[in-house]
């Protein structure tokens, strides 16, 4: 019997065979390509994972950069409103410190500066115009102190510069020690109360103390 089947001729066997071959040939084709395709699928959806892993990555990596930026700026911001504190701090002890002073000394006025007299803290003056106590001026602005004007000029001239000139061993110079006991000046009163002087003993905020003597 022909491998044709029974009333075949050997021209029709052969075209049967023929296209049985195609057929099995096509299959291995499609086979061969639809394995080509599904590995070629796998190599790019690996590729895409790799791609939004990196992409994760970045958006991971910008989060991070913005977070640092904004750190920076947070600090920047800090100091920035830190100095402007300082700097307004200092400005208004500058300016307290600056700020004018009316006094009535007895009847008699000065005007000086705040800086003036907290020349010397531990003071009656330092003390009493240093801020921390509440004082209530009079009518026109000014400090009423009971005390005699007369020497008070001289007073306000060694707060400003550390120096006064008046005679020793003199009466002037013993009424001025009373009134430097007084405001609290022991050093000024130590000196006007002595016959000679060395100046290198006396020394208040870093400005020597100098008394000028006539012969």
């Amino acid at each position: 019997m022909s491998a044709a089947g029974p009333g075949a001729t050997p021209r029709q066997g052969f075209e049967r065979g023929g296209i049985e071959a195609l057929k099995a040939a096509r299959d291995r084709l499609c086979a061969t390509l639809q394995s080509e395709v599904q590995t070629v699928e796998e190599a790019l959806h690996s590729e895409y994972d790799k791609v939004e892993a990196a992409f994760d990555g970045l958006a991971v990596e910008d989060v991070r950069i913005a977070d640092l930026r904004q750190l920076e700026w947070d600090k920047l911001a800090a100091g920035r409103a830190e100095l402007e504190a300082e700097k307004a701090a200092m400005e208004g002890v500058q300016a307290f410190h600056s700020s004018r002073i009316k006094l009535n000394i007895g009847g008699k006025h000065f005007e000086t500066s705040r800086s003036t007299l907290c020349a010397v803290p531990d003071s009656m003056l330092g003390a009493m115009f240093s801020g921390r106590h509440e004082l209530t001026p009079d009518e026109d602005g000014s400090y009423f102190i009971d005390r005699d004007g007369k020497h008070f000029r001289h007073i306000v001239n060694y707060l400003r510069n550390g120096t006064i000139q008046v005679e020793l061993n003199t009466d002037i110079a013993r009424e001025l020690a009373i009134e430097a006991e007084y405001y609290g000046l022991g050093d000024l009163a130590s000196v006007l109360r002595t016959d000679t002087l060395d100046i290198t003993k006396y020394v208040h905020g870093g400005i020597k103390l100098a008394v000028f003597m006539w012969v």
